[in-house]
């Protein structure tokens, strides 16, 4: 089976500059002139969550299998908006697994529910909202055999990027039976431009 994949190369480029232009949209649509006389409209970045059955198909589609030569080790995340016009905009996120930023699987991707047990963040001060990433092995969520061990999501909860506060990374936390558990290491790195594992 062809393994649907975005092309590499530019691409990198190309989804900075969609990053960008969707900030751009969602600035002007939230800070432009009222003249009605009310108080302009703040961007928030929701908490979201992926479920155990979002990735259970990735599972069934064989892309976690390790014996596969097309096997997945990573989850990018994408910033998505979904034309809400309620009083204060959010912004969500797309999954697509992968093997590396530039080479994922398109036919995964999987929307993100938001997590309404977690307080959004209003975007305030410079912010660039790039792509991010989280590798499975960070997330210790597969079996050997590329299975998924029992939990119930992963919660992504929006934060500033340690080692670059410009940027918004993701604390990740994996949730069984109603406990979270913290991912070891902290969470996911933006982008551009942190695309390696800052672990490894």
């Amino acid at each position: 089976m062809k393994e649907n994949t975005l092309t590499p190369g530019k691409n990198l480029w190309t989804k900075l500059f969609l990053a960008i232009g969707l900030f751009t949209i969602l600035l002007i649509s939230a800070c432009g002139s009222n003249e009605a006389g009310g108080e302009n409209k703040a961007i928030e970045l929701n908490c979201v969550k992926i479920t155990h059955e979002q990735l259970e198909r990735w599972v069934k589609e064989g892309w976690t299998n390790p014996d596969s030569p097309s096997h997945v080790t990573q989850i990018l995340l994408q910033p998505f908006y979904d034309g809400s016009t309620s009083e204060m905009p959010a912004l969500k996120l797309v999954a697509y697994p992968g093997t590396s930023p530039d080479q994922v699987k398109v036919a995964g991707q999987t929307f993100l529910a938001e997590d309404t047990t977690c307080k959004s963040e209003p975007l305030s001060g410079e912010t660039i909202l790039s792509d991010n990433v989280i590798s499975f092995q960070k997330l210790g969520i597969l079996n050997e055999d590329g299975s998924l061990k029992k939990f119930d999501y992963i919660r992504f909860t929006p934060e500033r990027y340690p080692k670059d506060g410009k940027y918004i990374n993701y604390k990740v936390e994996v949730v069984t039976d109603g406990k979270p558990q913290a991912v070891e290491g902290g969470g996911t790195w933006p982008c551009p431009p942190y695309c390696n594992d800052p672990e490894n």
